[in-house]
């Protein structure tokens, strides 16, 4: 683990401990940060008179923030000062067989609300309509360079799509166009391929809210 940065993140006016840390593996979820608040302390505490969560530092308490393994970003999502988590979410990766760079991928934003993180993911759509954009063209790009059939990566990119406009609350909408391109690519491939793509569709049915 190392200190990232300095920062107000539950807007007391002090600043707090942001820390980069991780467990070495090469996963969406094995790097996190954490932080800590340097509390006030109890009043006529003294070195040998401390209460848990205490640092050494007689008078001044620490008190958890962000908690290890939460999220991977702390981060100013919408410019209005206040830093949000932002978490991968960590159940698309190798989704139902897929390589790494092919499983689907969307980040869910939460913010501090009375001591707690809350998923407020709905309340980002500049963030998300700006991912959906980038997936776009990622998914164009991948079909103009590859065959006209599907393959595992423009699914991959197509289910990063729904999911990131499922996270804004697009259900119908996001389910339609998501079928659309599903059944042109069912027309244009052998029965193998169908099945594959059938199983990914029922999984992400039953998966993605």
């Amino acid at each position: 683990a190392s200190l990232e940065r300095l920062a107000d993140i539950d807007a007391d006016g002090r600043l707090d401990l942001v820390v980069r840390a991780g467990d070495g593996g090469n996963c969406w979820t094995c790097g996190w940060v954490e932080a800590l608040a340097l509390g006030a302390g109890h009043p006529g505490d003294t070195p040998d008179r401390r209460h848990p969560g205490d640092t050494p530092v007689p008078g001044h308490r620490a008190e958890v923030l962000v908690p290890a393994e939460r999220f991977q970003q702390l981060e100013d999502v919408d410019g209005d000062g206040v830093l949000e988590g932002i978490a991968s979410d960590a159940r698309w990766e190798y989704y139902e067989g897929l390589c790494h760079a092919c499983s689907p991928r969307v980040e869910r934003i939460h913010r501090l609300s009375k001591g707690q993180w809350v998923d407020a993911s709905a309340a980002f759509p500049a963030y998300y309509r700006k991912t959906i954009e980038t997936l776009a063209l990622q998914l164009e790009r991948l079909a103009a360079e590859n065959s006209p059939d599907w393959d595992e990566y423009q699914f991959g990119a197509l289910a990063s799509i729904l999911l990131n406009r499922l996270a804004l609350g697009e259900t119908e909408a996001a389910w339609q166009a998501f079928d659309a391109r599903v059944a042109r690519w069912r027309a244009g491939t052998d029965p193998e391929g169908q099945q594959r793509l059938d199983a990914l569709v029922a999984a992400l049915r039953r998966d993605a809210r």
